[in-house]
């Protein structure tokens, strides 16, 4: 039986947003990432976004691949064969395979394109840390309805879950900071949640270790072919142009839990059409008033929100996406009344809604509504 929701304390306008955006914090520049300095102008919303990009892809090393579902490796077939077992209303549609190769480390990182002909939209979902073996029926619907709406769907997966999910057969490594060669990963660290995101935080890498988590985000800029190529990252500074937005009139984005959390940074580095988060995320100060809404390791990590608070990360994605913040009432996760509804009464001038639900989910047939 599918729940009912109901919307309370929409906001109408991201207008009165104020941004308060932080100093310089990129590599190469002369400030430290010790303090901020606060913005109101419209050319300190774009800095804003600059600097998050810097921050995330200054330094970036990794290569993307694609490859069509019929010259996709034993091991990648495994993949598709999983995600075709949801049940989505494929038919005609060609699946593309999406993968990173890091030099830092062979931890997987994958995303699925379903494209049909001649599409023009796109819509990007991130369903956090489910599993393919376990993934809601409400997430199926959602994508059924995007791709019976003339959507390509860009299936992403959050790192070590889903799409990502490791092979107990396979060894994994990763060049750790101080080490200059790699050491293999015991399998039970990077198979346990909650606590195997942290190793992301241990890898040698330049950039912030958040761009491990929003890398296949941006996979929908290369342009499918037939068969396996392997081309340079598509930087977050290009896409952010709207240089490779391809053929694509709409782009919109839906993060769920994990996906609602990374999303945040994404939906800033993106000029998204619509981005909804749901139940995502909440500002530090309100997380610790609520004993479930803590959070995993990558959502309180000093070297991010030292830098870029959830409340500047807010401020910096209004500035480049249409954004719509959903929670739960009754989350059986987390970020749950009464802590939601302070923050939609904390931060009233951005479009923060709690609907009434009793579970970690969302009504597809209600979200669907936003990309109308």
């Amino acid at each position: 039986m599918r729940r009912t929701f109901t919307p309370r304390g929409a906001c109408s306008s991201l207008s009165a947003v104020v941004a308060v955006l932080l100093g310089m914090v990129l590599a190469g520049c002369s400030d430290s990432n010790n303090g901020s300095k606060e913005s109101t102008s419209t050319e300190g919303f774009s800095s804003g976004r600059q600097s998050l990009t810097g921050f995330l892809y200054a330094n970036s090393t990794v290569r993307t691949r694609y490859a069509a579902e019929a010259n996709v490796s034993v091991p990648e077939k495994a993949i598709i064969d999983k995600f075709r077992a949801l049940g989505l209303n494929l038919n005609d549609k060609q699946l593309f395979l999406y993968s990173v190769e890091y030099q830092s480390t062979n931890l997987p990182s994958y995303a699925v394109m379903i494209k049909g002909e001649g599409n023009s939209k796109l819509f990007l979902y991130n369903p956090g840390h489910s599993h393919l073996t376990t993934i809601g029926a409400f997430s199926v619907d959602m994508m059924n309805m995007m791709i019976s709406r003339g959507y390509d769907v860009l299936f992403v997966s959050m790192p070590l879950v889903g799409l990502n999910e490791i092979d107990a057969g396979q060894q994994y490594w990763a060049k750790f900071h101080g080490q200059a060669a790699p050491a293999p990963f015991h399998n039970s660290l990077i198979s346990a949640w909650v606590h195997f995101h942290a190793v992301y935080q241990t890898i040698s890498d330049n950039d912030n270790f958040l761009h491990f988590f929003s890398d296949t985000a941006f996979f929908y800029a290369l342009e499918s072919a037939p068969e396996r190529v392997e081309r340079k990252f598509v930087s977050p500074t290009v896409v952010g142009s709207g240089l490779t937005r391809g053929n694509y009139q709409n782009v919109s984005y839906l993060g769920l839990s994990g996906g609602g959390t990374v999303g945040l940074p994404i939906c800033g580095l993106v000029k998204f059409d619509k981005c909804v988060l749901v139940a995502g995320f909440l500002p530090l100060y309100l997380r610790s008033q609520q004993a479930d809404s803590w959070g995993d390791s990558e959502q309180i990590a000093d070297s991010i929100y030292a830098n870029y608070s959830y409340e500047h990360l807010m401020a910096i994605a209004a500035t480049a996406s249409k954004m719509v913040y959903i929670y739960n009432s009754h989350d059986t996760c987390c970020f749950s009344d009464p802590i939601a509804t302070k923050f939609r009464l904390d931060f009233p001038q951005y479009d923060i809604r709690v609907v009434q639900n009793y579970d970690h989910s969302f009504d597809p047939v209600y979200i669907a509504q936003e990309f109308e």
